[in-house]
């Protein structure tokens, strides 16, 4: 009976140790992690001076690590443990309080003298792409919208960085270097409704804004870009748009709402005009489904931002046949995608692209080719003087 006993705990120990072998040669082949939204490790290159400095060993293990069978379930318990158990403030790089997410922050020390130069350098190249466009009688629109950890500064401990410091000094140095340079800067952070309406209109568990937010910061563009121009760009009152929350799930991006497990609940929201505006859309040049929300099959089903747009795109174009409006380009990232879903209502056609996928041509010729009516560009304030992306080069502009 013990021989047997033995030899069935050796087949269950053999059985757990091969099936780990197996789940991790099949997890080599994952590039990102869904829950930890950040890209796995991948395979070091070998060389005979990496594994003479021992930087490929140090990979490997890195890349084993990452792709390791049961690591998510492991993850999981350890977040569990952190969040619950011991109740650490700080969980996966992300601060836990009792009603939201915060992303964490690393200390942001800089020199105040080197950061006004870099603005004002950044807020020089935007002025050339302003030019363009004012150049064929275009208007040219750059937007800062504060991100969460903006909105909720308070929400931080005393003893963890909320970056305030920087986020004043820079948007201090931006409007300055606007005046100076004569570039139109919409600081949708001054749009009081927003601020105020913070509960509302920032999400708890992502950096982004919600569909609400992104409402009130589209009404607070257009009402400068009217009071700026003079001109009558419509959009949808408060009285004829109806906000529709869905059941489903937001599991948002906060380490994906820390490996869904977190009792911080919150869902998402679609919204529909009282005027039916017909449209086409194409994607990357191709036919699309003529709608602007993406919500899962059923309502059990966890939601993700792309619900707004079907996330991302590297060029989407929205033509609504109403030729007496004019047309806009917007470009900017993932906090386009709200917005998007609302401003096209104020005009004829809509291209929006994000340069962070989109290589066909510079922004500089983008503008050139389809000379639109507007450009406007929406930042974050994380992003707002960031060259990466779809900050600068621009490509080249004629002076």
């Amino acid at each position: 009976m013990k021989k047997v006993s033995g030899f069935l705990a050796v087949i269950c120990f053999l059985t757990l140790i091969f099936s780990g072998m197996v789940v991790t040669v099949a997890k080599l082949k994952e590039e990102k992690s869904f829950y930890e939204n950040r890209m796995l490790d991948a395979m070091p290159q070998y060389s005979e001076q990496a594994v003479a400095d021992g930087t490929y060993f140090t990979d490997l293990e890195s890349y084993l690590a990452d792709h390791a069978a049961f690591r998510y379930t492991l993850l999981k318990f350890r977040t569990y443990f952190n969040e619950y158990i011991i109740r650490r403030p700080v969980v996966n790089n992300v601060i836990v309080r009792d009603d939201i997410l915060l992303i964490y922050l690393d200390y942001c020390f800089f020199d105040r003298e080197e950061l006004k130069e870099e603005t004002d350098s950044f807020v020089s190249e935007l002025s050339k792409l302003q030019n363009l466009v004012e150049g064929y009688g275009g208007n040219y629109y750059y937007v800062g919208v504060p991100c969460q950890y903006a909105i909720f500064e308070d929400k931080y401990p005393s003893y963890l960085e909320n970056r305030a410091e920087y986020t004043d000094e820079v948007l201090a140095d931006f409007n300055a270097a606007a005046d100076k340079y004569g570039v139109n800067f919409i600081d949708a952070g001054q749009c009081k409704e927003l601020m105020e309406g913070r509960d509302i209109y920032s999400s708890k568990v992502d950096n982004h804004y919600s569909l609400q937010g992104a409402y009130v910061s589209y009404k607070y563009i257009i009402d400068n870009i009217n009071k700026d121009t003079g001109g009558e760009l419509k959009y949808p009152a408060d009285d004829e748009i109806t906000f529709t929350e869905l059941k489903n799930n937001y599991l948002g991006s906060s380490s994906r709402k820390l490996f869904g497990i977190t009792k911080i609940t919150e869902t998402l929201f679609t919204a529909e005009f009282s005027e039916n505006i017909s449209f086409t859309r194409e994607d990357d040049g191709a036919a699309g489904y003529s709608q602007v929300y993406y919500p899962p099959e059923n309502e059990y089903k966890d939601v993700m931002y792309d619900l707004y747009m079907c996330g991302d795109r590297a060029e989407t174009v929205i033509k609504t046949n109403r030729p007496q409006l004019p047309d806009v380009l917007i470009y900017g990232d993932s906090f386009t995608n709200a917005l998007e879903c609302l401003a096209y209502y104020s005009f004829d056609e809509m291209r929006s692209i994000d340069l962070r996928h989109y290589d066909k041509m510079s922004l500089a010729d983008y503008i050139e080719e389809y000379k639109p009516d507007y450009v406007i560009c929406i930042r974050d304030y994380e992003a707002l003087i960031k060259t990466e992306g779809n900050g600068s080069p621009f490509g080249e502009i004629s002076e």
